[in-house]
């Protein structure tokens, strides 16, 4: 059945969407009493509180106090009248304690002038305006007006006029019309009007019959609006003109603190606990914001103290409890519904899945839950059906995915139940019932995604299980046939499309596109297209009937049905999200797109995409399958999660005020940067070379909808191109030495761009990048080349010197191991050779020719091993202690094997890594070799020993020791060979030799004292 609700939304001519934005403590704002609100002349809009003063960029909010100076100063950050701007910048208030300006250049809060209290004591001081003079002008209702002269730091007193008795109520008016004159009136019936003339500087007294109540001034009138009356005094003649408050013909009753007018020609007005009020004078009509709990975006606070418009058709306003509010007075591009989730109680939520226009301009939209809903945009009215258990004439299903009106009139509703028509009349439902539908079909979910007329009348219906075809009987019923035999026919489809050969086309998530021949009362199957796809929607081209729109999971795809070519657009082209619900076409052949990142337009001349989200005014950023439509109207709806919006595509685009790019704060290595005059006129920084680190702000100075602006920014000298981010910071670290401009553009929610904002700035190299060290340091450089150069030839001659005596050294190697050889192998050869020739002249007896040949086989052996010592010797991978004692362990072995003397060998376990020489091997080896041999050969011994000693300097001693008669008298024979080789070469090493005498043998000890 049917239920109604009405929502008093205003509504006329100028279509406002009544969605207030709050600023309160929550946001940052000092106190949620907020008594004046300006925007100064850079766009900063500006909230004076009972607790301070607060900036706001559309981002950040930045808090401003006065601070005591010592422990007797007394504190009063309460902003009482209006924020005043000087030609500077500079913003001025007033309160009890005194006059308070905030100082454009340092940022912060100064009290300029300190009213005694033991002069004005619990008096309150207002400030009023600020003329073009700037004087500023402020009013104690005690003790008349006051003009302080900013440039000459001087006050000056005009007392109320003693003779008027003016009683003192709870509350004083006051303020200036458009000639600077002040108009003070008090709290009390009737009392007169008493102006101040700012030429003259004297009061005079206008009398009026009207209660009191806020002053206001347009052209030459005074505005009073008090209880049931709007009152128009001309300041001229003193004449009135009388309006009746009313709202749809009831009274309405309120006293107002503040008014202003806005570009569309409606009266705002502030008032003590009713909210605000608007009056539009061309139509008479009055209109009521106030406070509602169910509604999320309602006025957050009744009790408004303040209004203002700022530069961009914004609506500020004050609140005593609620902070600041904001509303957006300009046309919307994007109709909303809702406007707060609270405007429907009936609806558990607005999970919108189709839509359709009728004829009244009425609504119908279909639900996820909630059943089919009619909506009258003009009245608000909504009328919601609901399935009713038992109830055979209520809409078989809430899910409500189809709707749409065939040729004959008849209203379609597609469901989670089925298919049926709807009789408004009588608010029923009639279902049709199905043919051959599947046996598991109450339990199987079918809900219809869409409902096709067909050119013949048919309608095609596109569901979960399949299409479905409903055809009129000649009885005039309705009857559905279920495709239960073609399998393709039988896919989960979520859309259709006949063309003109009457042909179809249909979307299968994860199928593709499939393609079937009319035949018979049926289809037939002809192919699929873009398998595997997951494929949402299929509209006609409406310019090219050969072509199809098919919103995909991976962009919007343009299909040619007859080549069977197709084009993507997808978020590499500018497309907002890949994922596209649907599109719809204008009249130029643009389109919209429905995604999970909003809506796109797109250009299809420039092949350029614009992208809306929830910022722009949309439901949110997730639309729905089929929740797209076109009305006979030419609107356009787009639906989704939390509601749907409703536009017209062909109205012009509404151009915004230009923003205004800022950077309200500058960091340089982690300190706020402090403007001086001189920044402000010149915006150059100049910092030495190691405060390079930077952090910019940025600010994008259009309250619109500030959070979806963006900005593009490059800082010439550093970055090779422009950088575009939401981002409203930037930061540089570590800057080389050098010249930079930074500029900054910002972009509004309308893509609309500032102009461009640059700040120069100037790194100072650090001394020794100087041109005077740079000359110092050339001089010392020249210097230092000529000293380099006289060490680096003296380094060359000793080079070259080291080279002579390694020359030398090889040359000395090569002569000794040429006198080795012709020594040992070339005496060893000379011998073979004499014998052998001797044998051949000489006829000796067998046996002595035997001993000849063994002589030969002596000396042939005796000089191959001469020659495996010298090539051992010669060989670099020997040239360790290690090696060496291995090498005399195995020779003298093998020496020994034969021998019937014991050998007894004495060696460390562990051998330092000492380095040899090819002629301290050798000749160690031969001297070794040679004890031994004088040992075997001369002492009768039965046992020699042989051992090696090293002490802690890695000097190290052999030592053959045997037990025989001793060779004492050996060494003493003068002319021995064998001694004197052995002597000769210890000392070509730098080596000492000596004999022992022991009590039993002789112990030869021979060492090698190393360089450390």
């Amino acid at each position: 059945m049917a239920f109604s609700l009405f929502s008093a939304y205003f509504s006329n001519s100028q279509i406002l969407t009544p969605r207030f934005e709050n600023i309160s403590v929550t946001e940052g704002l000092p106190h949620n009493s907020v008594y004046s609100i300006t925007q100064d002349l850079r766009g900063y809009m500006w909230f004076g509180t009972a607790d301070g003063l607060c900036r706001y960029d559309g981002s950040r909010l930045i808090v401003f106090k006065y601070k005591a100076k010592h422990d007797q100063d007394i504190v009063n950050n309460f902003v009482r009248g209006k924020l005043l701007e000087d030609k500077v910048g500079n913003i001025w208030f007033c309160n009890e304690s005194g006059i308070y300006k905030w100082n454009f250049y340092s940022e912060t809060v100064e009290r300029i002038r300190d009213f005694k209290r033991e002069i004005y004591e619990n008096s309150t001081f207002s400030s009023v305006y600020l003329d073009e003079n700037d004087h500023i002008w402020i009013f104690n209702p005690l003790h008349g007006i006051f003009e302080y002269i900013i440039l000459d730091d001087k006050i000056k007193r005009y007392p109320l006029p003693e003779p008027i008795d003016f009683p003192i109520g709870v509350h004083s008016y006051v303020n200036a019309d458009l000639g600077g004159n002040i108009w003070i009136r008090f709290g009390k019936n009737q009392d007169p009007y008493l102006v101040f003339n700012q030429k003259s500087k004297k009061y005079t007294v206008q009398l009026t019959n009207d209660s009191p109540q806020a002053i206001f001034f347009e052209d030459d009138f005074i505005i009073n609006a008090y209880e049931e009356k709007l009152i128009y005094i001309s300041t001229k003649d003193n004449s009135t003109k009388t309006i009746r408050k009313k709202i749809e013909g009831e009274k309405i009753s309120f006293s107002s603190y503040d008014a202003v007018r806005d570009n569309y020609g409606r009266l705002w007005m502030s008032t003590q606990g009713k909210g605000i009020f608007s009056y539009e004078e061309e139509k008479g009509i009055f209109s009521e914001f106030k406070h509602d709990n169910s509604k999320i975006n309602s006025l957050p606070f009744n009790l408004t103290t303040c209004l203002f418009l700022d530069s961009n058709e914004n609506l500020w306003i004050g609140m005593d409890g609620g902070g600041a509010a904001k509303l957006d007075l300009k046309q919307p591009k994007f109709n909303l519904f809702p406007l707060s989730e609270g405007d429907y109680p009936i609806l558990s939520d607005y999970f919108t899945k189709c839509l359709y226009e009728d004829d009244e301009g009425r609504i119908w939209f279909g639900t996820q839950s909630n059943g089919l809903n009619i909506l009258n945009p003009e009245t608000k009215k909504l009328s919601s059906y609901q399935y009713e258990k038992n109830n055979s004439k209520s809409i078989p299903g809430n899910m409500v995915g189809a709707i749409v009106k065939d040729r004959e009139g008849s209203m379609w509703i597609g469901s989670s139940g089925g298919v049926s028509i709807f009789n408004e009349a009588d608010n029923s439902f009639e279902t049709i019932p199905i043919k051959d539908l599947p046996p598991l079909y109450p339990l199987i979910n079918n809900l219809v995604h869409k409902i096709l007329p067909l050119d013949n009348g048919d309608l095609l219906v596109a569901t979960t299980i399949g299409l479905i075809k409903i055809v009129k009987k000649s009885n005039g019923k309705y009857q559905g046939q279920y495709f239960k035999n073609t399998a393709a026919l039988n896919s989960f489809t979520t859309d259709v499309v006949e063309m003109p050969d009457h042909s179809i086309f249909t979307a299968i998530p994860g199928g593709g596109l499939y393609n079937f021949q009319s035949k018979n009362d049926g289809y037939e199957f002809t192919n699929s297209y873009l398998e595997g796809i997951d494929l949402r929607s299929v509209t006609l081209d409406i310019e090219d009937k050969d072509y199809l729109w098919l919103g995909t999971g991976i962009g919007l795809v343009h299909f040619n049905t007859v080549s069977k070519a197709h084009q993507i657009w997808d978020e590499d082209n500018g497309l907002g999200n890949n994922y596209v619900y649907g599109s719809l076409q204008d009249s130029n052949g643009n389109l919209w797109i429905s995604s999970n990142k909003g809506l796109s337009f797109l250009n299809r001349k420039e092949n350029l995409f614009e992208n809306y989200s929830f910022h722009d005014g949309l439901q949110s950023n997730e639309f729905n399958t089929q929740a797209f439509y076109k009305g006979p109207t030419g609107l356009f709806y787009f639906g989704g999660i939390k509601g749907f919006n409703w536009f017209d595509p062909e109205s012009p685009k509404q151009e915004l005020g230009r923003p205004v790019a800022a950077i309200p704060k500058i960091d340089i290595n982690e300190q706020v940067f402090l403007k001086d005059e001189a920044f402000v006129n010149n915006p150059i920084i100049r910092v030495n070379h190691d405060h390079n680190d930077f952090n910019f702000q940025f600010a994008a100075l259009d309250f619109t909808r500030p959070e979806a602006s963006h900005f593009q920014y490059i800082l010439e000298g550093w970055d090779e191109n422009w950088i575009t981010t939401e981002n409203r910071s930037a930061r540089y670290s570590n800057l080389s030495p050098g010249n930079y401009t930074l500029k900054l553009i910002a972009f509004n929610s309308s893509g609309i761009r500032s102009a461009e904002e640059k700040i120069y700035l100037i790194i100072n190299p650090p001394f020794w990048e100087k041109t005077e060290f740079m000359f110092f340091v050339i001089v010392l450089f020249l210097i230092g080349i000529v000293l380099i150069t006289y060490k680096i030839s003296q380094l060359k001659a000793e080079k070259i010197f080291r080279a002579l005596e390694k020359q030398i050294a090889i040359d000395a190697e090569r002569n000794r191991i040429s006198a080795d050889m012709h020594d040992e192998i070339g005496s060893g050869i000379t011998h073979i050779a004499l014998l052998s020739e001797l044998m051949l002249i000489q006829s000796k007896p067998f046996l002595e020719l035997k001993k000849d040949i063994q002589f030969i086989s002596y000396s042939a052996r005796t000089l191959l091993t001469n020659i495996s010592e010298i090539i051992w010797a010669l060989n670099s991978q020997n040239d360790s202690l290690e090696n060496l004692l291995a090498y005399i362990r195995e020779q003298s072995c093998n020496y020994f094997d034969s021998l019937a003397i014991n050998l007894e060998i004495e060696f460390p376990d562990e051998i330092p890594d000492i380095k040899l020489s090819n002629l301290q091997r050798r000749n160690l080896y031969l001297v070794s070799r040679e004890a031994l041999n004088n040992a075997i050969k001369h002492s009768n011994a039965s046992s020699i020993k042989l051992e090696l000693e090293i002490d802690d300097n890695t000097n190290f001693c052999f030592s053959v020791t045997d037990n025989g008669k001793g060779m004492i008298h050996m060494v003493k024979k003068s002319g021995n060979n064998g001694i004197l080789n052995m002597i000769k070469r210890m000392e070509d090493i730098g080596g000492t030799i000596a004999w022992e005498p022991m009590v039993i043998g002789t112990k030869v000890k021979f060492c090698l004292l190393l360089e450390t």
